[in-house]
Order: C-alpha cells, then sequence, then structure tokens
C-alpha cells in the first residue's frame, strides 16, 4: 500500500461500566422490529435468511442488518464514541506511543512477508531506534487488529488533504497470512468508518500496487473506487500503484 502525507491526533475514549453497547441497543431494535413484523416472524431455523450489510458478521456500532423475509433493515445507532470496535473475534485499536514495540513488531513482519506491496525496507526498518518508531505516532493513527491477544493486522492513517478531494490517506495495511479471511480487514475498515466524522476520515484514499489485483478487488468490495491513471511510486521507483477513494 502506498502511503500519502499529513497528520492525525489520537483521540482516547472507551466503552466502559454504564456505556450503552451499541449491538444489546441493536439487539433491543431487532427484537422490536420482529414483534412489528409478528405475522411473519423468523424462527431460529431461519437465521440463514439474514444478512449483514458487511461480508462477515458485525458487531461495530453502525452496522446495518438485512432480514430478507421481513424487509427490514436495521441501522445500529453509534451512541458512544469509542476507541476499539469488534468484528467477529477481531478487536481493533489506536496504538499509542508507549505501544511503539506492537508497532515495531507488526511492521517488521508486514515488511518480511509482503515487500512488493509495501513501500519501504526491511533493512532500513529493522535497525530503526525507539525514537524513530515513536516519531511516527506524531504524524500518523496507527490502528491494530488482534485475534485472542495476538496482533494479527494493522493500517495507518494520515490527515491531509489529498488527490480526489480525499481528507485522510491510508497506508501501511497488512495481515497476518495465517489470519487472513477471519475479518481482519473489515474490522479495520468498520473502525475506520465509524469514527470518520470526529477524524475527519470521511473521505479516504489509498494506493495500492497495480499489480495487487487481490487488493485491489477487496478494496472495491470496501466500497473503494479506482481514479486516475497509475502513478510512479515514491518509496519503489519502477513500480506503479492505483488511487483509490471512498466517500462516506
Amino acid at each position: 500500500m502506498e502511503n500519502g502525507s499529513g497528520a492525525s491526533k489520537v483521540q482516547k475514549s472507551s466503552l466502559g461500566t454504564g456505556e450503552t453497547r451499541p449491538h444489546l441497543f441493536g439487539a433491543l431494535v431487532v427484537f422490536t422490529a420482529l414483534i412489528t413484523h409478528k405475522d411473519k416472524l423468523l424462527t431460529f431455523l431461519d437465521y440463514r435468511e439474514i444478512k449483514t450489510s458487511h461480508t462477515e458478521p458485525a458487531l461495530c456500532s453502525g452496522s446495518t442488518l438485512t432480514f430478507a423475509k421481513l424487509g427490514v433493515r436495521v441501522r445500529f445507532p453509534s451512541p458512544v464514541r469509542h476507541n476499539w470496535c469488534v468484528t467477529s473475534n477481531v478487536k481493533v485499536i489506536e496504538l499509542q506511543p508507549d505501544q511503539w514495540t506492537r508497532l515495531r513488531d507488526l511492521r517488521l513482519a508486514a515488511l518480511a512477508e509482503s515487500p512488493e506491496n509495501l513501500s519501504g525496507k526491511l533493512e532500513e526498518e529493522k535497525n530503526f531506534t525507539e525514537a524513530q518508531w515513536r516519531e511516527g505516532f506524531n504524524k500518523l493513527t496507527y490502528l491494530v487488529a488482534s485475534i485472542d491477544g495476538n496482533d494479527v493486522g494493522m493500517i495507518n492513517v494520515e490527515n491531509l488533504k489529498g488527490d480526489f478531494g480525499a481528507t485522510c490517506w491510508l497506508g501501511g495495511l497488512w495481515l497476518n497470512p495465517k489470519y487472513r479471511g477471519q475479518g481482519v480487514a473489515r474490522a479495520l475498515f468498520d473502525y475506520m468508518d465509524s469514527v470518520a466524522k470526529e477524524k475527519d476520515w470521511v473521505v479516504q484514499g489509498l494506493g495500492v500496487m497495480e499489480t495487487n489485483s487481490n487488493a485491489i478487488t477487496a478494496f472495491e468490495k470496501f466500497g473503494f473506487v479506482r481514479m486516475g491513471e497509475p502513478q510512479e511510486s515514491r518509496g519503489k521507483p519502477g513500480y506503479f500503484y492505483y488511487r483509490m477513494i471512498k466517500a462516506l
């Protein structure tokens, strides 16, 4: 993924005791919808007819459920601000500077596993000092996805005025191959969408290598559209990438 440029601030907040949990509130809304349409009430045997608006089930605030048999769409509200989001068993957090070692470990694993799809060089970054890793937090927001306490994916976000009206640029997306297909990418993108208004991430841009057809297809499913002609990568001269944009 080709990075953009700019700056981003990390905001702390969390779901704690006494705060409304979006998925519980959503369950109440679903129950109300079913009672309203009791003449078409779904049974437990009809669960296959329940489809989410995403490719994988989500418990994030802002998710939408479509009940095919009822013709009912239920939007799970976002009643609280938070800095985590769960899709299936995936937890997403915004890293803080004191968590720089988690950033380092994921980034070096990413460069070792997918050097052709990421800007940056493993030989250079493995020699970064603590101060250099911490410095990145002055410019970027780092999101990390974990499963059962294991960090399995990451992406960074910069606030900027970018191409095609982008208000932020995404970079450094990587998923541990052992955990692909478990909703990790969806969880990361769901999190970004859930805080987009407060962080000014409402028009998201990213770059993807033109040879990475699987990633291009995945981003299109997440709502991104390819824009303009391929551009030469600054980090990898001789390689070209597409710019893709999603407006919320």
